[in-house]
């Protein structure tokens, strides 16, 4: 590995295990009133441990609900002698979909006011001169699940490149070489679709480096990221200041 082993991506700005719930839950279009608690559990871990592969600092929020999912999923596996007053029986993932519901209309709410404050700072910020390129309109904002879940799927793809691939010596790959690229990049083109941008990488490696590139970015607030619908192709602008 190249230095990613202590460089660490700050996630404070980033979403948090109920985020991660919420966006496997519409991503594999799971019903979340009846979630099957085995697969979810499985993409969870998966996601967890990609970040933690990432290097990225992972709070220990997310370690909890780990276990919480797979304390569930095994008392779903045994028989159940709780009933409630009615005598139905208790279902072990009742608890965690309140929470999910209350969670998102939390967040909803959340998202509406920074809609309102978004809108009254574009109409305050139009006379300033210099305007960068902006994502086209109708796109929607990514976050790092988002980002995690692209990424996924181009590391699967680069895997499958570099089977077929004759063995080299790898060279050492620096973040801040990568995240000069990304800059670069960006100046002569107003936007890169993400799987353009690291597709062609010699090694698994190298697409670990440009993707921990590309978070610090968007954690800095330099490079955006958006999707033409939910779960397409991201691509990545850079910010106006």
């Amino acid at each position: 590995m190249p230095s990613t082993d202590i460089y660490r991506v700050d996630l404070d700005t980033f979403e948090g295990p109920l985020d991660l719930l919420l966006f496997l839950i519409q991503r594999d279009e799971v019903d979340v009133y009846d979630i099957p608690i085995a697969h979810i559990t499985r993409q969870y871990l998966a996601m967890l441990e990609l970040m933690q592969d990432l290097n990225l600092d992972v709070a220990g929020e997310f370690i909890l609900m780990a276990s919480t999912l797979m304390a569930i999923k095994s008392r779903m596996l045994l028989p159940s002698n709780e009933e409630v007053d009615e005598g139905e029986l208790v279902d072990p993932r009742a608890q965690l979909v309140l929470q999910l519901l209350e969670y998102k209309r939390f967040r909803a709410v959340a998202e509406r006011l920074g809609e309102v404050e978004e809108g009254r700072r574009q109409l305050f910020s139009r006379g300033d001169s210099a305007v960068l390129p902006e994502a086209p309109e109708g796109e929607l904002e990514v976050g790092l699940f988002e980002l995690l879940s692209a990424y996924q799927q181009v590391l699967r793809q680069a895997e499958v490149r570099r089977l077929a691939r004759p063995v080299v010596k790898l060279e050492t790959i620096k973040i801040e070489d990568r995240i000069a690229l990304v800059q670069r990049l960006l100046k002569t083109s107003p936007r890169l679709r993400l799987f353009e941008l690291i597709k062609d990488a010699g090694s698994r490696l190298e697409v670990i480096v440009t993707f921990i590139a590309i978070l610090e970015l968007v954690r800095l607030g330099e490079v955006g990221a958006r999707q033409p619908n939910p779960f397409e192709d991201v691509y990545l602008y850079r910010r106006g200041s």
